[in-house]
């Protein structure tokens, strides 16, 4: 996606949607489509111009791979946006509600049947007079949920909160949730809760199921923080003078609509110097350090995951060892760490680790309920991990735990100066 400038209507132009290729993520070139006209030809690699089509309102438009086995053809790709249109005088009027697009190649996007909003705004008004809704102005969401059974799409949300928020009220942009079982009947939108922690505003959620283990949902969510800055005066109320900051958050199948912010109090991708501000384009009141995450990881190595961050103008890459968002570490004095109840697959297990100078990982099967060492499985049968991989197998004396499948098991580790990042069992 991309945002060329409005040259004639000197304001902010709707993003079209555009597209680029990459095998590694480094390299990106243009293809000429030949579908869309822009300044005079189609030779270019517009996929979807909402401006100028009312029957594609893709706007903030993220497609996503529609992963539901025996998909139909048609519905290969998915994506949701939604409608804006100006005024006269160039200010910006919500069509609220969501729209939902199909395809079969990525390339070419239809409204999906029936036409219309697939999610209509639920808006209400406050006894002040405070609109409370759906600003769908940033990412929606539909993906296949393998673990749930079913289409979940996650959408940006407005709530009201009893702290005051950056922009001088107690309204919040945050994420709200509903499933369909075949994207035709939804059903009502349910705010996600925000664990037990103080309320955010976050401007982009990001939140798709992780590669590695799609019944995860992994988001890194921009921190939206309105602050005073005399370089970039600016009304409170349009809360512009920003700080985004990406964090990491985590949504588990057991609970699907709490979002896990155990690490979200610890900046993720970081805002830099105060002289790294940029701002967008036709918003000059609106500076922001690090940049806007796009929508999720993707593998670009053997241990190694990229993602990308929005600036102006520009998409920057940022990697990330994989299964490296956060690790269980050990110091040289050692440690160690039981898990809960674990049911195995019978493909064995596999672990994510590295171990630093001196440093090693050993693991023990115990029996989930007596907490047991299994016979040939116990610490003194495992292997001394001394090494730094990404995807070690786990043999035993007794055995790779192959035979265990179907067992309720508890997996022990002994960690010295070393970093597990994930466990497959």
């Amino acid at each position: 996606m991309e945002q060329p400038p409005d040259r004639d209507q000197g304001r902010e132009r709707l993003p079209d949607l555009l597209l680029d290729f990459s095998s590694d993520g480094i390299n990106w070139t243009r293809p000429d489509l030949g579908q869309v006209l822009w300044e005079g030809n189609t030779n270019n690699n517009v996929m979807a111009q909402p401006e100028t089509d009312p029957t594609h309102p893709m706007h903030f438009a993220y497609p996503q791979l529609n992963t539901r086995p025996g998909a139909v053809a048609a519905d290969k790709y998915l994506a949701t946006g939604g409608d804006v249109t100006y005024t006269a005088s160039n200010e910006s009027q919500w069509d609220l509600g969501l729209w939902m697009f199909d395809s079969p190649d990525g390339l070419r996007w239809n409204t999906r049947n029936p036409p219309g909003k697939f999610l209509p705004d639920q808006e209400r008004v406050t006894p002040t007079g405070t609109y409370i809704g759906s600003w769908r102005d940033g990412i929606n969401i539909i993906f296949w949920s393998e673990t749930e059974q079913c289409y979940v799409c996650l959408e940006r949300h407005t709530i009201e909160t009893d702290v005051l928020g950056p922009q001088g009220d107690n309204l919040y942009r945050w994420v709200a949730r509903s499933t369909s079982l075949d994207l035709l009947t939804w059903t009502n939108e349910v705010n996600m809760d925000f664990g037990g922690i103080a309320p955010e505003e976050w401007y982009f959620h990001s939140t798709v199921p992780y590669f590695r283990a799609p019944q995860i949902y992994i988001g890194g969510p921009s921190h939206y923080v309105h602050y005073a800055d005399p370089d970039f005066p600016n009304d409170i109320e349009d809360g512009h003078s920003t700080r985004c900051e990406s964090r990491c958050t985590v949504v588990r199948p057991y609970n699907p609509t709490h979002y896990d912010r155990t690490f979200s109090t610890v900046r993720w991708i970081n805002s830099g110097l105060d002289n790294s501000a940029f701002q967008f384009p036709y918003q000059s009141n609106w500076p922001v350090w690090a940049g806007r995450l796009g929508v999720g990881w993707i593998p670009t190595g053997p241990a190694e995951m990229s993602t990308f961050l929005e600036q102006p103008g520009r998409f920057v890459r940022y990697t990330l060892r994989t299964d490296g968002f956060v690790a269980l570490n050990a110091g040289s004095s050692g440690g160690t760490m039981t898990t809960r109840p674990l049911t195995l697959s019978g493909a064995g297990i596999e672990v994510n680790y590295q171990a630093l100078t001196g440093g090693s990982l050993r693991m023990a099967i115990l029996d989930a309920k007596s907490s047991a060492e299994l016979s040939g499985y116990g610490i003194d049968a495992s292997p001394v991990m001394n090494g730094d991989e990404v995807a070690r197998r786990v043999v035993w004396r007794g055995g790779n735990a192959s035979e265990l499948a179907g067992r309720s098991v508890r997996l022990w580790s002994a960690i010295a100066n070393a970093n597990v990042f994930s466990v497959a069992y």
